[in-house]
């Protein structure tokens, strides 16, 4: 397993652009920038524990394969980022907590914590029981950039 899986990382950088785009453009856009971060969030988190698969393709020639990529299964609706970070190898979720503490002095899981449940209440907000929680947009924007750079730093 390559960590952090590139095919991810990939799906989480145009997520953060597409955040960071619209948080630029247009004030007022609080539901598409929520979900655009959210997506980024989990997708890095997915990047740190995602399986590289590789298919044969039956071509006629036995070295071309199809590559992709497949996320540790969490269980419910697959968004949990608290299950997402414990489904991280030990190694990797040792250096993305202390990466966070040195940076912001406090505990990633706290703040994960204060996003879940934003995905859906973003696509959802009229509905009963959807709650943002607790948190800032500067706080979904310092998480999408830290995990990011932690990415990037883990992939070179």
């Amino acid at each position: 397993m390559e960590i952090p899986n590139i095919l991810v990382k990939d799906s989480a950088d145009q997520f953060k652009k597409a955040c960071m785009a619209v948080n630029e453009v247009e004030e007022g856009l609080v539901l598409p920038l929520i979900n655009l971060a959210t997506v980024a969030i989990e997708l890095y988190l997915k990047s740190l524990s995602a399986d590289e698969v590789r298919t044969p393709i039956d071509s006629g020639s036995s070295c071309i394969e199809e590559l992709y990529a497949k996320a540790k299964s969490v269980g419910g609706n697959g968004h949990g980022l608290m299950k997402r970070l414990e489904v991280i190898p030990e190694a990797f979720q040792k250096r993305l907590i202390s990466a966070y503490k040195a940076e912001f002095g406090g505990c990633i899981k706290a703040v994960l914590s204060q996003f879940e449940g934003a995905f859906q209440a973003s696509r959802y907000p009229y509905e009963k029981g959807n709650d943002f929680g607790n948190f800032t947009i500067d706080d979904l924007i310092n998480m999408t950039n830290f995990l990011s750079h932690f990415v990037e730093l883990e992939s070179n």
